[in-house]
């Protein structure tokens, strides 16, 4: 299994957080690596992608990351 995915602040990514990226906001839909995945996004939809996480941000959609940048920020734990 891939190392969990981490922010670039030091935290671990986790499914529900709030976060901005690129400046607009949105949440983490799954994490890959740890198998966490909601009713929306089931894993077995999901999972043949074998790691990384979506998130849904505003003005972006549905986005795939393998890892943070500087650009995804977290706001608030679910």
């Amino acid at each position: 299994m891939e190392p969990t995915p981490s922010y670039a602040s030091g935290g671990a990514i986790r499914i529900g957080d709030r976060i901005t990226y690129a400046g607009n906001t949105g949440r983490v839909v799954f994490v890959i690596n740890t198998r966490s995945f909601s009713d929306a996004y089931p894993e077995e939809e999901w999972s043949y992608l074998e790691r990384g996480f979506m998130i849904e941000a505003e003005g972006y959609g549905r986005v795939l990351l393998d890892e943070a940048d500087e650009d995804l920020i977290l706001i608030e734990r679910a």
